[in-house]
């Protein structure tokens, strides 16, 4: 689906220890999980922005509309050595069939 990008291309000097993908346009990342999660694949959110976090929520209050947008389209897609060919089909095919 051309709605879903990895956030890398070249794997040649990242050893990924998360699998991080944008869909672009997501309006609600918390439904998807959920719809993800009744068909038995577990997701998570990370790459939460600074700003976002405890630490500096009081030192900034400048909105960062891009930042917040881009990370309301981050999803954490399983990815664990107990991962065989036919679970990564069962992942991506189901979640295109979400997406469709």
């Amino acid at each position: 689906h051309q709605s879903v990008q990895s956030l890398w291309k070249d794997y040649t000097f990242v050893v990924p220890h998360i699998y991080v993908v944008r869909i672009k346009g997501m309006k609600n990342r918390k439904l998807l999980q959920e719809q993800l999660l009744k068909l038995g694949i577990q997701t998570g959110v990370h790459y939460q922005p600074n700003h976002l976090l405890s630490l500096y929520k009081q030192q900034s209050s400048l909105p960062l509309d891009c930042t917040d947008s881009v990370f309301s389209e981050l999803l954490t897609l399983p990815l664990h050595p107990g991962l065989n060919k036919e679970d990564v089909d069962y992942v991506i095919k189901t979640l295109m069939r979400i997406l469709i």
